[in-house]
């Protein structure tokens, strides 16, 4: 009888259940940093988006908490997190069915990423295009409604960044386009020899931190950065070492690695994992890592004080470092009953963290939306009221009410339903699934 009920239910009150109904195949640990990352970037732009308008204010309050400024790390959360999950499925369809249907799995991609964000793509063109005229706002952020046609084919990171439409989604071309490369590679390399796989998965991960060495070297792009965000210099280094694929892809591929040793060495990672001396101790030492490197400012004046080249070398290998450490605790959390692995996993897994993973990728697509427009039109208004911090705060709050509404909506009326297309008889027929 509850299963008759469940399914004559509305469709919309179906998918707006899976907001807070956590499924068995969910890995509450993969939410809780889902959920934390997204926190992360939300908290980094209500602060660091009103540069325009309290720029004395934002300058104080990064100087003092260095990790707002580095929200973008979180991004490359992001990017461990997807290449674990999405390695993890591709790996075990190979084991179990001893091939990967590359058809199926793009499939799925497309249905899973594009149709919501061509919705909020359309969304943005309003918003976007009624910014209000703030000199050097559109090179960094990218209003460029023409562009938009490369955002549909997930290549809108080969463009400057500030002819670009919502230049945030550069992180989505960089995903699609590492997994139009690592699919086939995996594919290949399970065929072949699972030995040699992993080799090559961590020659690639050593060589990400040597190209980008080599780039930031090549230009010249030495920390401290301290010039403006729309400056020339800062738009260059966006678009030279910030979003392309062969300077972003090291989270992506410790991910990876991450996930062919949960699938194929599970065994292995098990008996390490049991020893919980060692564990705890190689967690202790992977959380300062990421919280020294999430508190390190790359305007700090810490790198006038020391080499050009350990400013090069920190510049080129911090986000690969910070990837690994990232991925290494998730593994812990998920596989070790450790203290600290286990107090990790309690608290990764707290039920308030699966609502907000499940509407991540839509928040993600649409509070810089909201924060563009919203921030330069009522900071004026609230600084009377309530000061500029105060004001900062409010636009913050409210900004923050309207990407969720925006993006619980876009969950229940657009992701849900196109995700459910995956299993449709005719969709399953047309991408050959088994």
């Amino acid at each position: 009888m509850p299963t008759q009920e469940k399914a004559q239910a509305p469709w919309f009150a179906r998918h707006a259940a899976a907001l807070v109904r956590r499924p068995g195949s969910s890995e509450p640990v993969i939410d809780g940093v889902r959920a934390l990352a997204i926190l992360w970037v939300i908290a980094g732009h209500s602060v660091c988006f009103h540069l325009w308008v309290f720029p004395a204010e934002v300058v104080s309050i990064v100087e003092r908490l260095g990790w707002l400024e580095r929200a973008d790390l979180g991004v490359d959360l992001f990017f461990v997190i997807s290449g674990y999950l999405i390695a993890s499925i591709l790996m075990t369809e190979h084991r179990e069915r001893g091939d990967i249907s590359l058809r199926r799995f793009y499939a799925r991609r497309w249905l899973r990423l594009t149709p919501v964000y061509i919705v909020a793509m359309v969304i943005g063109v309003p918003l976007l295009g009624t910014s209000l005229e703030i000199p050097g706002w559109d090179r960094l952020f990218g209003f460029n409604v023409q562009s938009l046609w490369a955002n549909l084919l997930y290549i809108n990171n080969f463009l400057p960044y500030g002819e670009q439409y919502m230049g945030w989604c550069w992180s989505l071309a960089v995903e699609e386009q590492f997994y139009l490369l690592a699919a086939p590679l995996l594919l290949f390399g399970l065929r072949r020899s699972r030995g040699r796989l992993v080799v090559v998965l961590l020659l690639l991960l050593v060589s990400s931190g040597l190209i980008r060495l080599a780039i930031i070297h090549t230009f010249g792009f030495t920390p401290p950065f301290q010039e403006s965000p729309t400056s020339d210099a800062s738009v260059e280094r966006l678009s030279t070492v910030y979003d392309n694929l062969y300077t972003r892809y090291g989270p992506l591929v410790a991910g990876v690695l991450g996930a062919f040793f949960s699938v194929y060495a599970r065994g292995a990672l098990g008996r390490f994992f049991a020893r919980h001396g060692p564990v705890n101790l190689c967690c202790v030492v992977a959380l300062a890592v990421m919280a020294v490197i999430s508190s390190t400012r790359l305007g700090s004046q810490m790198f006038d004080a020391v080499p050009q080249v350990w400013g090069q070398l920190w510049f080129a290998l911090h986000r690969d470092v910070f990837g690994v450490a990232g991925m290494f605790l998730i593994l812990a959390a998920i596989h070790s009953g450790a203290l600290v692995p286990s107090v990790l996993r309690r608290f990764l897994g707290l039920r308030i963290f699966y609502p907000i993973a499940q509407i991540s990728y839509s928040l993600y697509l649409v509070h810089e939306l909201w924060f563009h427009w919203l921030f330069p039109r009522t900071g004026p208004v609230f600084e009377p009221m309530f000061g500029a911090r105060g004001a900062m705060a409010a636009d913050a709050a409210l900004g923050l009410v309207l990407s969720v509404a925006l993006s619980v909506a876009l969950y229940v009326f657009i992701e849900r339903p196109t995700m459910a297309l995956r299993s449709h008889p005719w969709i399953t027929r047309l991408i050959g699934a088994r």
